[in-house]
């Protein structure tokens, strides 16, 4: 004779396995990807990619250019210094004079009840023009 208990967990547990797998088919219905169709096809919506950096000297530089060597893309960077310690701030400068789609805002001012990272990307989305928003990090390579 099977157990009431384990027969309701096994009802139970067919029903949640088959909502989560019916939502999971209409959400990838509906989602619209971001596609280009050929690879010698140029998206044409501007992306703003908005990195805050605080004290990240040890990888700001190489995090930078993997995103600024993009091809096929009409980007603008926005990076924000967030109040740095270290030499984040005048790496940030160097590549901003090799590339002219970047903006370095240093040390933007803190906000009432806005704190650290939030208030560096709060920021950087106020300046940002683009169609399409991509938040990253300072040690991110991509």
């Amino acid at each position: 004779m099977m157990d009431i208990n384990f027969f309701i967990c096994s009802v139970f547990a067919f029903f949640a396995w088959t909502v989560i797998i019916i939502k999971f088919i209409i959400v990838q219905r509906t989602i619209k990807w971001l596609h280009i169709a050929d690879n010698n096809e140029k998206f044409n919506g501007k992306i703003s990619v908005i990195i805050p950096a605080r004290d990240e000297e040890d990888d700001i530089f190489d995090a930078l250019h993997s995103v600024l060597n993009q091809e096929k893309v009409n980007m603008e960077v926005i990076v924000i210094d967030d109040h740095s310690t270290d030499k984040t701030g005048n790496i940030i400068d160097q590549v901003a004079d090799t590339y002219a789609n970047i903006t370095v805002i240093h040390n933007p001012s803190l906000n009432p009840g806005w704190l650290g990272k939030c208030n560096a990307m709060n920021y950087g989305l106020s300046k940002a023009t683009g169609q399409y928003i991509i938040f990253t990090d300072a040690d991110v390579i991509h």
